[in-house]
């Protein structure tokens, strides 16, 4: 069996910055796993259940996340939250097992 890929997201949102890590199979599923998790802990003042609804469907509507230029498995994104920005980048997670397999096949 197959692991699911593991992703970093670091959120910004009214002066706080959070770190979440999610095991989804791709970049598009990220956000929305991530707005989850931050909701679910209740961690994050000002975040209510309405908002994170109204941020998954923005950021469904949108471009979702874009690459990084210049880096590979690197993206970023954006929502507007009640009056506020939420900035969420997202970097796909390498853990020791991938690293050994990407180390020989250099």
């Amino acid at each position: 069996m197959t692991r699911l890929p593991l992703w970093t997201s670091i959120v910004d949102f009214r002066r706080g910055t959070y770190v979440r890590q999610v095991r989804v199979k791709s970049v598009d599923e990220v956000l929305e796993a991530t707005l989850r998790t931050l909701l679910d802990h209740g961690d994050v003042p000002h975040l209510t259940k309405r908002k994170i609804a109204s941020a998954i469907e923005s950021l469904s509507a949108s471009e979702a996340a874009a690459p990084i230029t210049g880096l590979a498995g690197v993206y970023c994104t954006s929502v507007i939250v009640g009056k506020h920005l939420l900035l969420v980048h997202v970097v796909r997670t390498l853990q020791s097992a991938d690293v050994r397999t990407a180390s020989r096949r250099q």
